[in-house]
């Protein structure tokens, strides 16, 4: 029985899928350089630490909010 359960479990898991993992990489890199460029436009030290910080924050919501806004489908739905 136990084992009957652990495959039914296995078998219907979602799976992260791979290309959106890579494009929120891609677009938070992207973003943190723009930020930095930004930042660095404004006169703020682009090498603080509490401005790099800030500046992965706003790419890390920016890149989330992009494919949030592209409907993007995260999982593998069995």
């Amino acid at each position: 029985m136990a084992a009957a359960v652990a495959l039914v479990a296995h078998v219907s898991e979602p799976r992260l899928r791979s290309g959106p993992v890579w494009s929120l990489a891609l677009l938070t890199f992207v973003g943190f350089v723009l930020a930095q460029a930004l930042a660095g436009a404004a006169g703020l030290p682009a090498e603080s630490p509490g401005v790099s910080a800030c500046c992965w924050i706003v790419a890390l919501a920016g890149a989330i909010a992009v494919l949030a806004a592209r409907g993007t489908a995260w999982l593998d739905e069995p």
